[in-house]
């Protein structure tokens, strides 16, 4: 079972954690994955870009209070994926995004919805943010709804990174 002080958040089926190097090895192989990065800007990363990405993930983190997480299932233990909020620059503007990544073997059992609707309420009633957005590529229908389930909607056509990409949000009640 994972230590008290590195969960962040908990779902029925999922802990969100701090990553550790440990984890390492699983990203490893979602972000090897092209089915998996299919839709990622940075397309899919070796071993090394991965541990950069979790070095860059812990110590924002450590600064923020907010990241990349660890995705854990609770039955396994087993690091299946990340998913956290993170600051994304979308026509000049900071926005805070919830992203999601998963092991394909955990696709299509509402689990990224899960994971996103759990650091939708922490940015929300935790960290007191206005509002969120999730940046997908318009052929990323699983991404559309899963942002769609989260209660976003579509806001704009948009380029990130030189791609056509669609911009989901949603406004905090306190907004």
């Amino acid at each position: 079972m994972e230590s008290d002080n590195s969960v962040i958040l908990q779902t029925p089926r999922l802990i969100l954690r701090a990553f550790v190097i440990e984890d390492v090895e699983a990203l490893a192989s979602v972000h090897g994955d092209p089915e998996v990065m299919r839709f990622s800007v940075d397309g899919v990363k070796t071993r090394e870009q991965v541990i950069r990405f979790v070095k860059n993930s812990t110590d924002h983190h450590q600064r923020n209070g907010y990241s990349q997480w660890a995705v854990v299932w609770k039955d396994t233990g087993q690091c299946i994926g990340e998913c956290g909020i993170l600051v994304q620059h979308i026509g000049g503007i900071g926005e805070r995004e919830i992203s999601y990544r998963l092991a394909r073997s955990f696709w299509g059992r509402g689990i990224a919805t899960e994971a996103a609707m759990a650091c939708r309420v922490h940015a929300f009633e935790t960290l007191r943010v206005d509002r969120v957005i999730s940046i997908v590529d318009p052929q990323n229908t699983a991404s559309i709804r899963v942002a769609e389930k989260i209660g976003m909607t579509r806001e704009k056509a948009d380029v990130f990174h030189g791609i056509p990409v669609v911009i989901y949000g949603a406004k905090g009640s306190a907004s």
